[in-house]
């Protein structure tokens, strides 16, 4: 392949680089240009040998990147109100892949989407993607209709438990949201050695939102 031609000239160039250099006829200036060289092509074969020996599945694993959370919620409208409070805002009125918008009226989702999940035939509801300061990952809020669903988990829980809000004034933060009417577990709590204040607010059907203000420099 390319890279094997690549790596293979750039090894004979910088063995000819060396034995250039040793001919003991060049100046200062031009030893120390040519060594340069030398080390530059060394570290690019380097990296173009790393890059060859690379397995498909550790090049696959260094692509992913985040995407998104998702969230089931039991009424669309009062979630998307809650997690406005959060600073959230509305990035897509849909989850266009899976067919399902804030409409009114509830959409049906399509096979595929349905299989993936794991949800069964019928599957319909309203949906929307939500952000926070144009970042990544994204809230997807979702409601399905008629759907046996559990309360969600708690902190003592396995799994996904809570996710996590980082604040810049935590105290501020909370008094805001409390006149707000936003619940929350308790007021802001002092962590370990004072590295970070912690306070863990609940949305509409009782999934937690950890809210922290990191102290880095304790």
């Amino acid at each position: 392949c390319l890279s094997g031609y690549i790596l293979q000239g750039s090894q004979n160039f910088v063995t000819n680089l060396c034995c250039f250099c040793h001919r003991g006829n060049l100046s200062l200036v031009e030893r120390f240009v040519i060594t340069n060289i030398s080390v530059f092509w060394r570290g690019w074969s380097e990296i173009i040998s790393y890059n060859r020996n690379m397995t498909k599945e550790e090049s696959v694993t260094k692509q992913l990147r985040w995407g998104h959370i998702n969230v089931n919620v039991s009424n669309l409208d009062s979630s998307i109100e809650f997690y406005e409070k959060l600073g959230f805002e509305i990035y897509k009125p849909s989850i266009p892949y899976i067919g399902l918008t804030v409409d009114p009226k509830s959409n049906s989702m399509d096979k595929g989407s349905r299989t993936a999940l794991g949800l069964p035939e019928e599957t319909s509801g309203r949906a929307c993607i939500m952000q926070l300061d144009n970042g990544y990952p994204k809230l997807d809020l979702t409601q399905l209709d008629d759907m046996p669903q559990s309360i969600p988990l708690s902190n003592a829980d396995l799994g996904l438990v809570r996710i996590c809000l980082a604040s810049v004034n935590l105290e501020a933060d909370y008094n805001n949201l409390k006149k707000l009417d936003v619940e929350f577990i308790s007021p802001p709590q002092t962590a370990k050695d004072g590295r970070a204040e912690i306070a863990i607010c609940v949305d509409p059907d009782g999934t937690l939102i950890e809210l922290i203000q990191v102290h880095l420099g304790k």
